[in-house]
């Protein structure tokens, strides 16, 4: 076999990789959904340089029973690479910080303790689970900020419970920095789009609470921060 017509089968290799994890149909362009996705930004010019050459080789006569061009191995050994990306998606399992590394309280948990932690820590977000290990609410500084304005400095004592400012908690409530729910196997680059999608409506996806099936009443299973989609 030559290169030309290994680099062919290799290509629909990558054609058909694509469709299945991505579920595109036959008639849409492998090529045009690669070169828009974030996941393969850094790839967009070898790509369409293959797309090109693929398109000579499958378009084109050959010149005495041979092909015009003749692929090289960086050519096959770069296709079999995306190939590879394209099957190894990371889920948010994957990626997650994992509940026993993420600074969590309970409801009976005091506000204050909480607070110090958060700033010698500098902690954005605290999840506060209930008894089954769900999330209650979550925690941050602008919640402490919306009771203060709601009952006054003087609301605050060192006896304050999480469980007596739920309401200040709720996700639902949230609209510009949004909390979200993922379920566990959800590919990494899903969730990637979804903060895309938000911010492009001017909201800012600011954590996002792993449970099995995405339900708010599963048990927490991690949490995934800006900083673990940039890494990816």
């Amino acid at each position: 076999m030559t290169n030309a017509e290994l680099f062919l089968e290799k290509y629909k290799q990558l054609e058909e990789a694509v469709r299945t994890a991505y579920n595109l149909r036959n008639e849409d362009s492998v090529s045009f959904y690669l070169t828009n996705h974030n996941k393969y930004r850094d790839y967009v010019d070898e790509i369409k340089y293959c797309k090109e050459v693929r398109n000579l080789l499958s378009h084109k006569k050959k010149i005495s029973n041979s092909f015009a061009v003749e692929p090289n191995d960086n050519m096959i050994s770069f296709i079999d690479e995306l190939i590879e990306k394209v099957k190894n998606r990371r889920k948010c399992c994957e990626i997650q910080v994992k509940l026993s590394d993420v600074y969590w309280q309970r409801c009976d948990s005091l506000v204050k303790d909480c607070v110090e932690v958060m700033h010698k820590t500098g902690y954005g977000h605290v999840p506060i689970l209930d008894n089954k290990g769900s999330v209650a609410g979550v925690f941050g500084i602008n919640s402490l900020f919306s009771y203060i304005a709601d009952n006054g400095a003087s609301a605050l004592n060192e006896n304050l419970k999480f469980s007596d400012i739920l309401e200040y908690l709720a996700l639902d409530t949230r609209k510009s920095r949004k909390i979200i729910f993922v379920k566990a196997d959800l590919y990494a680059d899903e969730l990637e789009k979804q903060i895309e999608k938000a911010f492009k409506k001017g909201e800012r996806i600011v954590l996002a609470l792993v449970t099995q099936n995405g339900d708010p009443k599963g048990k927490l299973q991690g949490i995934i921060t800006p900083w673990e989609i940039i890494n990816l």
